[in-house]
């Protein structure tokens, strides 16, 4: 009873593990293939971390390569940080995308904020509690 993680950090340990870039994914697709230069670039960026991590989180696995270089690169990039920065390196390209001058469709630049601040807080909770 008193070794059992709250809900809010069962949560956040599933975004942590490659939902939350899964889900990042096609927003950053949309905004790339919408968005105007220099918008585009950033959302590009953010389209490439998201599929690094999908390679790292979900292709290596499924392939079943545990013992080949391409699975330490894999685990490496899934811990990096604590397993937070590459989830946050995305979401501040994101950011950089709806903030940039050619950005369009703004409505998914507030569904990843409303993602991101739920992401922050799920963080902040497991963190410090």
């Amino acid at each position: 009873m008193f070794l059992e993680p709250s809900y809010p950090v069962l949560i956040f340990f599933a975004l942590r593990n490659g939902l939350y870039l899964a889900g990042l994914l096609p927003i950053a697709l949309a905004k790339a293939i919408v968005c105007r230069s220099p918008a585009r670039l950033w959302a590009i960026a953010a389209l490439i971390v998201c599929l690094v991590s999908a390679v790292a989180y979900y292709v290596v696995p499924a392939l079943g390569l545990y013992t080949a270089p391409i699975a330490v690169w894999a685990s490496s990039v899934k811990t990096y940080g604590g397993g937070v920065m590459l989830p946050l390196f995305a979401s501040l390209m994101m950011l950089a995308c709806g903030t940039a001058r050619g950005s369009r469709w703004p409505w998914l630049d507030y569904l990843h904020g409303a993602g991101f601040i739920v992401w922050l807080a799920l963080w902040a909770w497991s963190t410090w509690s």
